[in-house]
C-alpha cells in the first residue's frame, strides 16, 4: 500500500532545533527522527513501528555482533525504518561509518541512496543538524558543485537520474556510493549500495543492511537463489567483526557511549515468497546463525482481525477486503500473512472469516454429542461426534506429527472439527491424550488410522483399557495415493465453505498453514489427513423418534410390541 508522503515545507516554516534536541538525538532514535523531520515525524509512524523500534533497541550488541531479521507485511515501512531512517542516525553519530545497503536490483539500489542524499543535501538541515552537530565540531556534508545543485532544484520529473556531485573531486557522492566529510582516510566509502551479484571484495564494513533480496524471481529458479547465496556468502567475509570506536566514544556523551560498538552488524528486511526461501532458512538456522527474528502479519493477534491490524492507524477490513479481490490467495498470503501457498490456487486453502465456530456457538454435556448454533438460536442443530487419529509416535524434530481430530456432520453434510491437536508424541503420550480429548466431550469409540506399521497401537490402547476405561477401537486403512486423497476428499468441502473449524483450532497456525501450504514439498499435511479420514467416518446424528414410535409396533390383535 502506498505510504504517507510529507510534502516539503518552506525554510522560514521549520523550527531551529536545539542544541538539547541534537544532544538527545544522539542516543534517542525518535528523537533524531523529529529532528530531521524523517517522513513528517514520529507522529507520522504507528504504534506497529514504535514497537518494532523498542524491539531492536532492546536487542544489545554482542562480541559477535548483532543480526536482525524483519518481516513484516509489505507497505508497512519496514525498509523506510529499518534501511533508510537507521542508515541517516549512523551518519549522523558517526562519520567514519561504512554501511552497505543490498537489494535486488541496482534501480532499488539507486532509490535507496537517493532516499538518504535527499535528507543529506537539504540545505536547511545541513545548516542545523548535519554541519552543526552537537558532538563533532566541523561540517559533515562536502560542499556541492554549484551546476549539480541548480539541476536538482530545475527537476520536474521524478523519474530524472541528474545526479549531484561534491565540489571536491576527491569525494565520492553518486547514486550507489556517498562519501562525507570525516577525519579518516578509508577507501570504503560512508555508504554503498549494491545488488545481487556486485562484487565488494576488498572493502570492509560496519554495517550491512540486506533489504529485499528475495524476490519471486531468485526464490523459484534454483540457478538464482544459488547466485543469491553466493553473493550473501561474500558479504559475510566483507562485515568487520565487532571493535570499539574509541575516537568516537570520547565525543559521545555517556548515555550514547553504546554507539561506538560498530562492526558485525547485519539486518535482513524482506517479504516472504517461496518455500525454503533464503528467508526462510535464516529463520530456521537462526539460533545456530545467530539471529533474531521479528516477524509480524497485518493482523495484530497474528492469525484473524477480530482483534484489529498491526498497522491499525492504515488498516481497515475494506482496505484487506479490496486487496483480497485484487490479488491471488498466493500473494496475499506471501505479501502480507507471511504465510507461503502451494499455487496461485491452493487446493486447500482455508477462508478463516467463513469458517470459524466460536466457542459461545457450541454447548455439549459430555454424551457424545454437541449441539451448534450456525445463525441464530434458531438455526441450531445437534450433531453426533467422533474421534480420530493419525499417528506418528515420535517425538523427534524431523518425524510427522501425530493429528488427532474430533468432530461430525451436520445434516445438510458440513463437517464440523471441534477439537484436536497436532504434536510430535510418543505411544504413552498419545494414549493419555487421546482419553483426555474423547473424556472431555463423551466419546466412548476411537477411529485409528493403522497403515504403515501402525497396527500395533490398537493393542496399545487395549492394553490401556486397566488404567483408563474400556473404549471401542475402529481400525481404519484408507486407500488410494494419500494426496489425492485428500484433496478429493476435502477440496470441495473446504470450496463451499462445508469445512468448519472451531476458533480454538484456527488460532493454531502450525494446524491452519498445513492447509495453506498443502502440497508444497517438505511440508506437513498430518491435520488435512485426519480432517479427511474424519469427514470419510463421520455420519450425521440419527433423527429424533417421535413420542408414539412404539405404537407404530403394537400388535393390536394380540398385544404386545414387535
Amino acid at each position: 500500500m502506498p505510504r504517507t508522503v510529507t510534502r516539503a515545507t518552506s525554510r522560514s516554516s521549520r523550527k531551529v532545533p536545539t542544541l538539547s534536541q541534537k544532544k538527545k538525538a544522539l542516543y534517542d532514535f525518535w528523537e533524531f527522527i523529529d529532528l530531521i523531520n524523517f517522513q513528517g515525524g514520529r507522529k507520522a509512524f504507528g504504534e506497529c513501528h514504535h514497537e518494532l523500534i523498542k524491539w531492536v533497541m532492546g536487542i544489545p550488541a554482542t562480541e559477535d555482533g548483532k543480526r536482525l531479521m524483519v518481516q513484516m507485511p509489505r507497505g508497512h515501512l519496514k525498509s523506510t525504518l529499518m534501511t533508510v531512517a537507521f542508515t541517516l542516525w549512523d551518519i549522523y553519530i558517526n562519520p567514519n561509518i561504512r554501511i552497505f545497503v543490498g537489494t535486488s536490483t541496482l534501480p532499488l539500489a539507486h532509490a535507496f541512496v537517493r532516499e538518504v542524499k535527499t535528507y543529506l543535501e537539504d540545505d536547511f538541515l545541513q545548516e542545523h543538524v548535519w554541519n552543526a552537530r552537537p558532538h563533532i565540531d566541523g561540517i559533515l556534508i562536502p560542499t556541492m558543485e554549484k551546476q549539480g545543485m541548480k539541476r536538482v532544484r530545475d527537476r520536474r520529473n521524478f523519474d530524472d537520474t541528474t545526479e549531484t556531485e561534491a565540489e571536491d573531486k576527491k569525494i565520492v557522492w553518486r547514486s550507489t556510493e556517498l562519501q562525507v566529510v570525516r577525519p579518516f582516510t578509508m577507501k570504503e566509502p560512508t555508504l554503498m549500495a549494491g545488488s545481487i551479484g556486485k562484487g565488494s571484495t576488498g572493502f570492509h564494513f560496519d554495517k550491512i543492511r540486506l533489504d529485499d533480496v528475495v524476490t519471486k524471481d531468485n526464490a523459484c529458479d534454483g540457478v538464482k537463489k544459488t547466485r543469491l547465496l553466493e553473493w550473501v556468502g561474500d558479504l559475510e567475509s566483507v562485515l568487520d567483526p565487532p571493535y570499539v570506536d574509541t575516537w568516537l566514544a570520547d565525543k559521545l556523551p555517556p548515555n550514547a557511549k553504546h554507539q561506538a560498538l560498530l562492526g558485525g552488524d547485519m539486518t535482513v528486511v524482506g517479504t516472504r515468497y517461496a518455500m525454503d526461501d533464503w528467508y526462510e532458512q535464516l529463520e530456521n538456522d537462526a539460533e545456530e546463525l545467530g539471529y533474531h527474528i521479528y516477524k509480524r502479519n497485518i493482523y495484530k493477534n497474528t492469525y484473524d482481525n477480530t482483534g484489529g491490524y498491526l498497522w491499525h492507524e492504515k488498516w481497515s477490513k475494506r482496505l484487506e477486503m479490496k486487496l483480497r479481490k485484487r490479488l491471488t490467495a498466493a500473494t496475499f498470503a506471501s505479501q502480507y500473512l507471511n504465510t507461503i501457498l502451494l499455487t496461485e490456487n491452493a487446493p486447500l486453502a482455508l477462508n478463516l472469516d467463513a469458517i470459524k465456530i466460536r466457542k459461545e456457538q457450541v454447548v455439549y454435556n459430555g454424551d457424545g454429542y454437541a449441539t451448534i448454533t450456525f445463525n441464530s438460536i434458531d438455526a441450531s442443530e445437534r450433531i453426533r461426534l467422533f474421534a480420530v487419529c493419525d499417528p506418528a509416535v515420535s517425538i523427534q524434530q524431523t518425524a510427522d506429527y501425530t493429528a488427532f481430530a474430533i468432530g461430525g456432520r451436520t445434516k445438510a453434510g458440513v463437517l464440523c472439527v471441534l477439537d484436536g491437536f497436532c504434536a510430535r508424541v510418543n505411544t504413552s503420550m498419545l494414549i493419555s491424550t487421546a482419553y483426555k480429548y474423547m473424556d472431555r466431550w463423551g466419546i466412548r469409540c476411537l477411529h485409528l488410522e493403522t497403515v504403515s506399521g501402525f497396527g500395533h497401537l490398537a493393542g496399545a490402547f487395549k492394553m490401556a483399557f486397566a488404567k483408563f476405561h474400556p473404549i471401542g477401537i475402529v481400525e481404519v486403512k484408507p486407500r488410494g495415493e494419500k494426496v489425492a486423497r485428500i484433496i478429493n476428499g476435502l477440496e470441495p468441502l473446504i470450496r463451499d465453505n462445508r469445512v468448519m473449524f472451531a476458533e480454538s483450532l484456527t488460532r493454531e497456525m502450525h494446524i491452519i498453514s498445513q492447509f495453506q501450504m498443502f502440497g508444497v514439498p517438505n511440508a506437513k499435511d498430518d491435520f488435512p489427513d485426519v480432517v479427511e479420514i474424519l469427514a470419510s467416518v463421520a455420519k450425521p446424528a440419527a433423527p429424533d423418534k417421535p413420542k408414539n414410535y412404539l405404537e407404530k409396533f403394537r400388535n393390536k390383535r394380540y398385544g404386545g410390541f414387535r
